[in-house]
């Protein structure tokens, strides 16, 4: 269901999504659009089993500062989380040598950015060489373990004829007392998945 970026109003939209009855909402939204569509479903109480948000403006930390607890319950699919520390150590050390540098956590597009560059780095010395046709072939050797990596991805290891990584994967995070959690896959989760979301008038400050 498309609909334009700079709208000041989505209850149309919405009154939409509560007459088809549906289950799961997957939903991909600018920050502001995803704030407007939260604050629209709680006036209009729409509360379908799950709302899975594809990244975007649901993972922005601008989004639950926001929202607050009426943010809670998304799941959003994600290639960061900084509770994945538990699961793997050296993202508490990354995420604590960049929060001392730049005074916030790490987030996906940091995350992507440094393991690209990181990336690049071993092509380049397993190259010996700046030449872009020996960096070209030395990436296409590429082979990198996850346990070497801070996002969740299996490794890196490059399709021939694709060029995309062949271990990269997601993760899915729900946003629970206003943070998110990994709770999926199953073997990086730190919270279970609350699912069905509450509904509104279920959830702690709405109760009279």
């Amino acid at each position: 269901m498309p609909y334009p970026s700079d709208t000041a109003n989505v209850a149309a939209e919405v009154q939409r999504l509560k007459d088809s009855q549906l289950d799961v909402l997957l939903q991909a939204s600018y920050t502001q659009d995803a704030i407007l569509y939260m604050r629209t479903y709680k006036e209009m109480k729409f509360s379908p089993s799950a709302i899975l948000a594809d990244d975007a403006g649901f993972a922005e930390p601008e989004f639950l500062k926001a929202m607050g607890g009426d943010g809670n319950y998304v799941c959003v699919r994600r290639t960061w989380s900084e509770d994945l520390a538990e699961a793997k150590p050296l993202v508490r050390t990354v995420n604590e040598i960049f929060h001392q540098k730049y005074g916030a956590d790490i987030d996906d597009t940091c995350a992507r950015t440094f393991t690209g560059m990181l990336v690049l780095a071993d092509a380049i010395n397993r190259a010996g060489s700046t030449d872009p046709e020996a960096i070209r072939e030395a990436l296409l050797k590429t082979d990198i373990s996850g346990d070497n990596l801070i996002t969740p991805w299996d490794g890196v290891r490059f399709d021939q004829e694709t060029h995309e990584n062949t271990l990269a994967k997601g993760i899915i995070c729900q946003t629970i007392d206003q943070k998110y959690y990994t709770v999926w896959p199953w073997n990086l989760a730190t919270r279970e998945i609350i699912w069905p979301m509450p509904a509104w008038e279920e959830r702690e400050p709405n109760k009279q």
